[in-house]
């Protein structure tokens, strides 16, 4: 039984090792009996057999296969995701090389990290990430607004930068509407509470995202940390929590723009949504 057993694990083992070259000899071998004139040298019976046979062993390591890669799949989706902040431009806009229309929701605190080095890009025809040839781009942004910098610990300091970015933003818009680009569509909202929920929604199924947090140093003082640290990223189809974040993003997205009593993109639907 021993021997037995050994035996078989050598054949288990030497098949796992060979099995591409198995197929694609089989895949030959197949080709080679379906074109030569079978019939010269078998009776017609004969050479379907042959065919039938070479046909199964091939459909069961095809199958195999498949099955790998579709558990590979699953496997992938069901694990969080982490990217430093510096990969948030070249992710993103991965996944929207092949949209026709993008839509990206952005909650930051100051913008140095979300506009500078991510949407402005995107809106940069110099730039090898530029997205102005899509058909339509709308890009709503939330950013903490100026006047509440200074009752943020630390926010003078860190934070004060919000403001020349809100210039950035109302200069690209101006230059993108004298440039004829009536399919960019860039709105502004400015939020007054502490900043906790920060990232990017892209088009309504991809959520990259990150937390404020408070960061102690060793005078006692403490200062919130925002947009330039990890980010999660979220897929609205993934196994491990997507929906149920997006949905949360989406909430704050809301509660940011109806802080600054301008008119909201938010549906009934969405200003409901249930836990």
């Amino acid at each position: 039984m021993q021997r037995k057993a050994n035996l078989l694990a050598r054949l288990r083992i030497a098949y796992e090792t060979t099995k591409k070259e198995l197929l694609i000899f089989l895949l030959l071998l197949a080709v080679v009996v379906d074109m030569l004139p079978t019939e010269l040298f078998f009776r017609v019976e004969v050479a379907n057999t042959i065919k039938t046979g070479l046909m199964l062993p091939i459909a069961f390591i095809l199958l195999e296969l498949l099955f790998k890669i579709y558990d590979a799949v699953l496997h992938n989706r069901r694990e969080v995701k982490i990217i430093k902040s510096n990969d948030l431009l070249g992710d993103i806009g991965r996944l929207c090389e092949s949209e026709r229309e993008i839509n990206i929701k952005y909650i930051g605190v100051a913008g140095r990290h979300g506009w500078s080095t991510v949407i402005a890009r995107f809106l940069d025809p110099s730039s090898e990430m530029c997205l102005l040839s899509k058909k339509q781009i709308v890009i709503e942004i939330a950013l903490l607004a100026p006047q509440q910098v200074g009752s943020i610990d630390g926010g003078t300091e860190r934070y004060s930068v919000v403001q020349s970015v809100i210039k950035e933003i109302e200069f690209t818009k101006q230059r993108l509407l004298a440039e004829g680009m009536k399919h960019v569509t860039i709105k502004t909202y400015l939020y007054e509470h502490t900043p906790n929920f920060l990232g990017f929604l892209v088009n309504d199924n991809y959520l990259f995202t990150s937390l404020t947090y408070w960061e102690y140093v060793g005078t006692g003082e403490k200062y919130l940390r925002g947009g330039g640290t990890d980010y999660i990223v979220y897929d609205k189809n993934d196994g491990f929590g997507g929906a149920y974040y997006l949905k949360r993003f989406e909430s704050w997205f809301c509660h940011c723009i109806e802080s600054t009593h301008q008119e909201s993109y938010c549906s009934e639907e969405a200003k409901h949504k249930e836990d």
